[in-house]
């Protein structure tokens, strides 16, 4: 084949990968007027940007590593070699694009409200990932995380511990209970039945919240002053 003719072709096979969606990504020209190659930063982008797009537009559940790579003029190889697979590439994408709502430590006055209304506000989070065109998002994700993963997130630094910890301590100074008698490990707990509810169901409801706070919550950090 002549140079001419590889161009050509080359040129027709980059056409042919562009898409209304692309445009807004779409790859800057050299001099000569043909598609300039990105790396680095100015790829991850495009890439990023085109997934977000697909997204909105088709939802996780058809969106594809192979469309997502032809609409950012790209191969699947590229995009492999920085996201193992679509659940990480979409991650990825919603944490460069996506909406990321502040959670605030309640105070009303009262421990059980209190814990409600904090994992109400967990709750509403997740539904973004769990519902509507991120459906499926969150059990691909949660199965991708093996057991050490999972549970390595258990420890004392963790946001959602140290909420726990705030709204404890709001409840000892009212008389509600004795931080002294919580063992460690029962500040582990809200986040060990927020997995298994994600794992076993893929999100959260009223009830589900309900049944933690009443059942599980309240009876253990209230149990030594109860008695």
């Amino acid at each position: 084949m002549s140079q001419n003719n590889a161009q050509s072709a080359e040129k027709s096979e980059y056409s042919a990968t562009r898409s209304p969606h692309h445009r807004a990504t779409g790859r800057p020209k050299n001099s000569q007027g043909r598609p300039s190659r990105r790396r680095g930063k100015a790829l991850e982008d495009a890439i990023l940007s085109v997934a977000w797009d697909q997204l909105n537009t088709i939802g996780y559940e058809k969106l594809t590593i192979q469309d997502v790579a032809k609409l950012a003029g790209t191969n699947k190889a590229t995009l492999y070699r920085r996201w193992p697979n679509k659940v990480e590439l979409v991650a990825a994408a919603f944490r460069q694009f996506g909406s990321h709502p502040d959670i605030i430590v309640p105070n009303t006055g009262n421990l059980r409200e209190d814990l409600r209304a904090l994992l109400d506000q967990i709750q509403k989070a997740l539904a973004q990932l769990t519902t509507g065109k991120m459906t499926g998002l969150m059990a691909d994700r949660i199965k991708e995380l093996d057991t050490g993963q999972i549970f390595g997130a258990l420890n004392g630094s963790t946001m959602l511990t140290q909420m726990l910890n705030t709204i404890l301590e709001q409840a000892e100074s009212r008389g509600e209970l004795t931080t002294a008698t919580i063992p460690e490990r029962v500040l582990e707990l809200p986040l060990l039945l927020l997995l298994n509810e994600a794992i076993s169901k893929g999100s959260l409801d009223d009830t589900a919240i309900s049944e933690i706070v009443d059942q599980i919550l309240m009876p253990l950090l209230t149990q030594k002053k109860q008695n």
